[in-house]
């Protein structure tokens, strides 16, 4: 159980302290950050500013071998100009370019061995006012771009209707057509670069070389490459065994509007295609509930805080403390929920209020959730939850879907509880092991109808501290 002292699950000091070692990892020359292919980084600002961090995985594409290797990449396409320059007017024409392509598709070749491009990742963490703001920079550049094609479009549409209607015939007044064709050709250009202009940033972290086995990152503020400077040659921790679960994303009646999102035609298509045409599981792994951690209070997500705060002031829901804050990472490393849990004074009604956050390179996606919980006397689990049920719910578990803000979700909540005996749970401990066991309960019927597999323990790495 999370809030136990004791993981089962951990290796004891003694043999942590044997598989610990100097990191080695990642290291600072200069205004570069040398971090090795694979690295799992520690909770320090790889770009942007910003105190709540949420880990992010990073994809590069680089040369291999440095700026040798850049130079050389270059060989080829210098090649062929220069023989088909040099030999303008001299060489028949035929034999002129058959040579050269010729000669650079043997120098690709041999230039190849030599200058291979690495596909690689890291992962670390970026501050979450930094995500949103990219996300809103590159939602601004698509609008942008839409509107300049629409205009465009609509603009050439409009020049095959008009123009051919007078061909042959007295009444085009070209000055006329010019007077709406050059404004809107200006407008739509302008549109699509601004679009560039807007969303066409490359990441504030760049791989700007590949030598010696070490990537060199650029764009790493320098009070954090001093953090990193500090922690280099700190132990990492070893692997350890952790409980994870498979489950297969198309297998699921998933909702067509992500959580956080409005419902979308495309994602609605798209979801009833893959119903109707069987498809190949998407699986992905999923850390077990049991292996969430539990936060000091003092850590608990701030924006999950401060709507809580926001949303219950004057209102019944004020008078409930926070009794638990947890949070769980994906094993892929790319996503992270945080969870804050409150309780009716009488111990008999709970408030869980979470964000998961996804970073994985240009994406980020950030989505929230609401729900109330309670257990009846007659063993029933009640749920008022932001979220849809799921495709099945267990016959012991009762799940009401409700919309609207915090205070209206828990009213529908205390509304349909009103008459039914409660429990009163005395602990964090008690609802922790309650949690728990409504988790195992979706778990195996979503094992039972094939959308998840059985709980096992894998090896994975924890991230430094």
């Amino acid at each position: 159980m999370a809030g136990d002292s004791h993981n089962p699950y951990q290796a004891p000091v003694e043999e942590a302290a044997e598989k610990t070692e100097a990191s080695n990892s990642w290291s600072v020359s200069g205004d570069y950050l040398l971090v090795r292919p694979g690295t799992l980084l520690p909770p320090v600002t790889l770009e942007g500013r910003g105190s709540l961090l949420t880990p992010a995985f990073y994809r590069f594409n680089v040369l291999a071998g440095g700026h040798k290797a850049m130079t050389a990449s270059l060989l080829p396409a210098l090649l062929i100009v220069g023989w088909i320059q040099g030999t303008s007017g001299i060489v028949d024409e035929g034999i002129r370019w058959t040579v050269g392509i010729v000669s650079a598709a043997v120098a690709m070749a041999i230039v190849s061995r030599f200058a291979k491009t690495i596909n690689t990742m890291i992962w670390g963490f970026v501050p979450v006012e930094t995500l949103r703001k990219r996300s809103r920079r590159r939602a601004l550049s698509k609008r942008l771009l839409t509107s300049g094609l629409l205009l465009l479009g609509a603009t050439f549409l409009a020049v095959m209707v008009t123009v051919p209607h007078h061909v042959g015939r007295r009444g085009l007044d070209i000055d006329a057509v010019f007077t709406w064709l050059l404004p809107a050709l200006a407008i739509s250009f302008a549109l699509m670069i601004a679009s560039v202009a807007c969303g066409g940033f490359k990441l504030g972290l760049n791989c700007t070389l590949y030598r010696d086995g070490w990537l060199y990152l650029k764009g790493v503020p320098m009070e954090s490459l001093a953090e990193f400077a500090a922690k280099s040659m700190a132990p990492i921790p070893g692997k350890r065994m952790r409980k994870v679960y498979t489950y297969y994303l198309n297998r699921k009646s998933l909702n067509p509007a992500l959580p956080g999102k409005k419902w979308h035609l495309g994602k609605a298509l798209r979801s009833t295609l893959s119903n109707l045409k069987p498809l190949a599981p998407v699986a992905r792994l999923g850390f077990h509930i049991s292996e969430r951690v539990t936060l000091p209070l003092a850590e608990a997500d701030p924006d999950l805080l401060a709507r809580w705060k926001r949303e219950s002031s004057s209102t019944r829901l004020g008078e409930w403390p926070l009794i638990l804050a947890t949070r769980i990472d994906s094993p892929q490393g790319e996503m992270r929920t945080e969870w804050v849990f409150y309780v009716s004074p009488d111990w008999r009604h709970f408030a869980g209020l979470n964000v998961t956050r996804v970073s994985a390179g240009h994406v980020f996606h950030e989505s929230h959730g609401v729900h109330f919980r309670a257990w009846g006397e007659d063993g029933r689990s009640f749920f008022t939850s932001s979220a849809a049920a799921g495709s099945v719910v267990p016959d012991d578990h009762d799940w009401l879907e409700a919309s609207g803000s915090l205070p209206e979700i828990a009213e529908a909540h205390f509304a349909r509880l009103r008459s039914t005996p409660l429990l009163v749970l005395g602990s964090v401990e008690e609802l922790g092991k309650r949690m728990e066991e409504d988790v195992e309960a979706f778990s195996r019927l979503a094992e039972g109808r094939g959308e998840q597999g059985a709980v096992q323990e894998m090896e994975f790495q924890d991230f430094p501290a």
